[in-house]
């Protein structure tokens, strides 16, 4: 099982009052799709769509307290894909999605190690009681955009694992239809290479992956190729699961001896990007910088004729732009 830094305290309300929120759920069948997952190949799993909305998201409360870790963000990838791959042809979600999922499938995709299927059950239940919020998630049905929309991210997970079940052990989870529809949803989402996402060892790295390649993948597809980001405050929190503003000891200090950001967290996100960045702490700000060069590679959209004319006259200004400066330069 992948190894993570220990978890930070932080000042989530762990159940406190969500306690209807948490309550046991009785789903109505008229309300309900059922999605057998038995057809799903691993060649399926190569390749996230994930909603910006849920890259976006944060978590608001988690009732049993144990914080979420780097093998729970990989079950809970695991679970989207999947959830995606069922709904994506279909029409839109209804009130309730639930998957019937062959736990055969997590192991080979995933994970298959000696305690594979006692970790990914774990996961499971204790993602049943955690509320996430999903950021600037749109609502299909009022064709409106809701700032904050909250939601479960698993509902009455049911596993059959035992006697003649065993050989062929399969996981019934239940899934609100705003996580649906966002699994669902044709725009606003990120391309992810899956078994890449399954290689990270930090839960930090991992988010601030998944946060830089949504920012990249949008600017370098409007032809933007904008060379720095920065993570301010309020996104950092969501990466981090904490307020900043309750850290008493210094936002540098917070991150060497909290995050471990320089010598876990960066090692981890630079084994799959190539960056430079900086830590503004009176700011409380990272800024992540790449070269414009490397930018190409995460474009998902062709560029049409438009769009390489823009670019060509972008070019052409920049050139003309440097002689001219040469030029100064010359003639003092």
């Amino acid at each position: 099982m992948p190894q993570d830094i220990p978890d930070i305290d932080d000042d989530l309300d762990e159940g406190q009052g969500y306690d209807n929120f948490f309550a046991p759920v009785v789903i109505d069948p008229q309300e309900q799709r059922i999605y057998e997952a038995d057809y799903l190949k691993d060649d399926s799993y190569i390749k996230l769509l994930k909603a910006n909305s849920v890259i976006r998201g944060k978590v608001v409360a988690d009732k049993r307290g144990p914080k979420i870790n780097i093998y729970d963000l990989k079950v809970l990838n695991f679970l989207l894909k999947t959830l995606q791959e069922c709904v994506k042809k279909d029409t839109q979600p209804v009130k309730f999605t639930t998957l019937v999922i062959p736990l055969e499938l997590f192991k080979r995709v995933v994970d298959d190690a000696k305690n594979w299927r006692t970790n990914f059950i774990k996961s499971v239940e204790k993602l049943e009681y955690i509320a996430f919020e999903l950021n600037n998630y749109r609502d299909w049905e009022k064709d409106e955009f809701i700032i904050w929309q909250k939601t479960r991210l698993v509902i009455t997970p049911n596993f059959k694992t035992e006697g003649e079940e065993c050989k062929k052990a399969t996981c019934e989870i239940s899934f609100a239809k705003e996580l649906a529809a966002a699994c669902w949803q044709k725009t606003d989402y990120t391309h992810l290479d899956f078994k890449m996402l399954n290689s990270f060892t930090s839960k930090y790295a991992i988010r601030f992956y998944e946060a830089l390649v949504a920012k990249i993948q949008y600017y370098t597809n409007s032809n933007n190729y904008k060379t720095e980001y920065d993570f301010k405050q309020d996104e950092l929190e969501g990466i981090f699961y904490m307020k900043l503003s309750s850290v008493p000891i210094g936002f540098k200090n917070f991150l060497d001896n909290k995050i471990h950001f320089d010598d876990v967290v960066i090692p981890d996100l630079q084994s799959k990007l190539h960056f430079d960045y900086e830590i503004h702490s009176k700011d409380k700000i990272i800024t992540f910088k790449f070269q414009k060069d490397y930018l190409e590679q995460f474009r998902t959209r062709k560029a049409d004729t438009v769009d390489l004319a823009i670019e060509k006259f972008r070019n052409l200004i920049d050139a003309k732009k440097h002689t001219t400066t040469d030029i100064r330069e010359f003639m003092r």
